[in-house]
């Protein structure tokens, strides 16, 4: 990947989670985003020509057709153009939204270093009652960011319904993938990644008095 190569400011990232790891060894909150660099066109017709869905996990099907379901997702994810960056944090007592705080603010931090002003989130406003209205805490973590450094200035965040658009799948499918990775040992579709992947894990002892991330690359 040749970052030099794109005016990478006019390029959005596209943010997502992933925190279903109960039953992994080491279970892991991950956010992660993708900044597409292909012709989203072009990109999505071959998407629905490998007959994949928004839903990449296909969790209603069949151990066996999901699995071919996440290998064709991933041979198409691997034919594509981009860059990935996760934040992840061991899972435990500390609430969730807490733990998601931290890592947003990590992943915008990076984000920044690499000249990116437009972020899209999944709106967790579309989840259910209990859940709704929470956006406005990952809208309050920008916020804080533009007070308390000048790069952000610039920066703005909206909120989407993830159907909406095939990159909220692809991001998906790398939170989804990297918490695999980090918390079980099967860590065959991360492959899929290589070289456009960025890790950034944070040690579990360090979140209240360090959020400076020890950097992994998947």
């Amino acid at each position: 990947m040749h970052e030099n190569s794109y005016r990478l400011l006019d390029y959005p990232a596209y943010i997502d989670e992933s925190i279903d790891s109960l039953n992994d060894l080491k279970p892991h909150y991950v956010i992660s985003s993708v900044i597409f660099l292909g012709d989203p066109e072009i990109a999505q017709l071959d998407f629905y020509k490998a007959e994949l869905s928004l839903g990449f996990k296909t969790s209603k099907h069949s151990t066996i057709r999901k699995q071919g379901k996440l290998k064709t997702y991933g041979s198409w994810m691997a034919g594509q153009n981009f860059m990935a960056t996760c934040v992840a944090v061991p899972l435990n007592t500390t609430s969730q939204e807490v733990l998601r705080r931290v890592c947003l603010m990590h992943l915008f931090e990076q984000l920044n270093l690499l000249g990116i002003e437009e972020f899209k989130m999944d709106s967790r406003d579309e989840l259910s009652i209990r859940k709704r209205f929470l956006n406005i805490y990952d809208q309050s973590t920008l916020e804080y960011l533009k007070r308390t450094n000048s790069g952000f200035s610039r920066s703005n965040l909206t909120f989407h319904n993830d159907r909406e658009d095939f990159r909220f799948s692809m991001t998906d499918f790398v939170a989804w993938n990297v918490r695999r990775h980090l918390g079980t040992p099967q860590t065959n579709y991360v492959n899929y990644l290589r070289n456009r992947l960025e890790i950034f894990v944070l040690p579990e002892q360090k979140i209240e008095a360090n959020l400076s991330p020890c950097k992994e690359i998947g």
